[in-house]
Protein backbone atom coordinates (compact mmCIF):
# COMPACT_ATOMS: atom_id res chain seq x y z
CA UNK A 1 0.00 0.00 0.00
CA UNK A 2 2.87 2.25 0.76
CA UNK A 3 4.61 1.91 -2.42
CA UNK A 4 1.59 2.73 -4.03
CA UNK A 5 0.40 6.04 -1.78
CA UNK A 6 3.93 7.05 -2.70
CA UNK A 7 2.97 6.72 -6.22
CA UNK A 8 -0.49 8.86 -6.10
CA UNK A 9 -2.10 5.42 -7.27
CA UNK A 10 -4.85 3.98 -5.18
CA UNK A 11 -5.73 0.01 -4.31
CA UNK A 12 -8.72 -1.39 -3.56
CA UNK A 13 -9.74 -3.82 -0.69
CA UNK A 14 -10.49 -6.28 -3.78
CA UNK A 15 -6.89 -6.18 -4.90
CA UNK A 16 -5.27 -6.92 -1.59
CA UNK A 17 -6.88 -9.51 -0.42
CA UNK A 18 -6.36 -11.17 -3.87
CA UNK A 19 -2.57 -10.39 -3.04
CA UNK A 20 -2.82 -11.49 0.42
CA UNK A 21 -5.09 -14.66 -0.48
CA UNK A 22 -7.48 -13.66 2.70
CA UNK A 23 -10.96 -12.79 2.66
CA UNK A 24 -12.59 -9.40 1.41
CA UNK A 25 -15.34 -9.30 3.95
CA UNK A 26 -12.66 -9.87 6.57
CA UNK A 27 -9.91 -7.36 4.98
CA UNK A 28 -12.99 -4.78 5.06
CA UNK A 29 -13.37 -5.25 8.69
CA UNK A 30 -9.96 -4.22 9.38
CA UNK A 31 -10.02 -1.84 7.32
CA UNK A 32 -13.54 -0.50 9.12
CA UNK A 33 -11.28 0.03 12.05
CA UNK A 34 -8.05 1.53 10.78
CA UNK A 35 -10.67 3.90 9.44
CA UNK A 36 -11.79 4.68 12.20
CA UNK A 37 -8.75 5.03 14.16
CA UNK A 38 -7.87 7.48 11.12
CA UNK A 39 -4.73 5.32 10.21
CA UNK A 40 -5.65 4.93 6.61
CA UNK A 41 -7.86 7.03 4.27
CA UNK A 42 -10.93 5.66 1.78
CA UNK A 43 -12.23 6.82 -1.18
CA UNK A 44 -15.26 6.02 -2.95
CA UNK A 45 -15.49 5.48 -6.25
CA UNK A 46 -18.19 4.21 -8.57
CA UNK A 47 -18.72 0.64 -9.96
CA UNK A 48 -17.60 0.39 -13.72
CA UNK A 49 -17.65 -2.91 -15.83
CA UNK A 50 -14.32 -2.83 -17.02
CA UNK A 51 -13.70 -4.70 -20.51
Amino acid sequence: MAQQYNNGEHITVISISEKLGISKIYLEQVFSLLKKAKIVSSTKVPRADIC
